[in-house]
């Protein structure tokens, strides 16, 4: 009888291990295309908003980068250098950012957002910098869900 209970613990815990496997990957999967919502709203935008304070807060250009669409944006290799130079440049971010309005226009999503940003530069004693502007924020719906199109003034992450 223990050597039945014993045989099937290794069954049991691959079980469990698959469960917690496919449990971890749901909050990756509730944001594709497939699940995304067709319609645009303020919680998309919301979330796109966190992904990029987090990965600037996170020290994580590519979870910034993450929230672009490379293919649908103009000039997205500049735009990509441009924040892989602020993480270069800064050691440590701080983020505020407060939607001030969004709409759906057609298939896209528009946002005005109130974006603060303070940065601290690495290796230097100097006080952090401390940036704000209103950004203009065009997202669409993409194969990979929603992603940023487009985003004006640029230069506030330069």
């Amino acid at each position: 009888m223990w050597l039945l209970r014993w045989l099937c613990m290794p069954a049991t815990l691959l079980v469990l291990v698959l469960l917690v496997m496919v449990l971890s990957l749901q909050p990756a999967i509730a944001h594709s295309a497939e699940t995304d919502p067709k319609e645009f709203s303020e919680a998309i935008a919301a979330r796109l908003l966190d992904q990029i304070r987090d990965g600037l807060e996170g020290q994580n250009s590519d979870r910034v980068l993450g929230v672009f669409d490379a293919e649908k944006m103009a000039n997205y290799p500049a735009f990509r250098d441009q924040i892989r130079a602020l993480f270069q440049a800064y050691e440590s971010f701080r983020t505020s950012c407060q939607i001030a309005q969004s709409w759906p226009e057609g298939e896209k999503g528009l946002v005005i957002v109130n974006f603060q940003l303070e940065a601290v530069s690495r290796g230097e004693s100097a006080p952090a910098e401390r940036r704000s502007a209103q950004i203009r924020i065009e997202m669409e719906r993409g194969r990979k869900g929603w992603r940023i199109v487009a985003l004006e003034p640029r230069g506030f992450f330069s």
